[in-house]
């Protein structure tokens, strides 16, 4: 009787087995089709806006390391290259500096975005908070001098506790500061 038993519970324990293999089988199957659809989507994304991506990140890239790197390139891996200003040669970024990753991050995202807004044919407001609390002097100083530029056209907001950024924007005509 126990060896019955036994060989019952076994039996249903196989059946749970089989029931969550099968689930974990859809899940599988289901995660494969979302990676598929998010690697088309992405391409699309690329083929329509990755050239302008790249012209326009690699122009505000330009400005905030003063002119040290030309153009910027995002491939459809996501690896990212940067033209030396003085050697012209074509670097994989993997190998900058912390400081520098954060002005090509930075870069990236305004290109994103001024690229979307020509797309649009619209302005588009923005709102960073503490975005730049990780840049040293010289790095925030040009950041802050593209945001006032960018902030000539559109509207920009910058949240930040820090006092640095409010010292460097005073010296910039246009922008209010607003203590709370």
């Amino acid at each position: 009787m126990a060896y019955e038993n036994h060989h019952l519970n076994m039996i249903q324990k196989m059946g749970k087995t089989d029931s969550q293999i099968k689930v974990m089988e859809k899940e599988r199957v289901s995660v494969e089709k979302a990676i598929e659809q998010m690697k088309t989507v992405f391409e699309r994304f690329h083929n329509r806006f990755g050239a302008s991506i790249n012209k326009s990140s690699g122009e505000i890239l330009n400005k905030l390391t003063d002119g040290k790197y030309l153009d910027m390139f995002i491939t459809k891996e996501f690896d990212v290259k940067l033209k030396d200003q003085i050697s012209s040669e074509i670097q994989s970024a993997e190998f900058f500096s912390n400081g520098t990753w954060d002005q090509i991050y930075f870069a990236l995202r305004m290109g994103i975005i001024q690229s979307i807004s020509e797309k649009l044919g619209k302005e588009i407001p923005l709102l960073l908070d503490d975005a730049l609390i990780q840049y040293d002097d010289k790095r925030l100083k040009n950041a802050l001098k593209y945001l006032n530029e960018y902030g000539q056209e559109n509207q920009v907001l910058l949240f930040t506790c820090q006092n640095r950024e409010v010292e460097i924007s005073q010296s910039f005509e246009n922008v209010n500061i607003i203590k709370i």
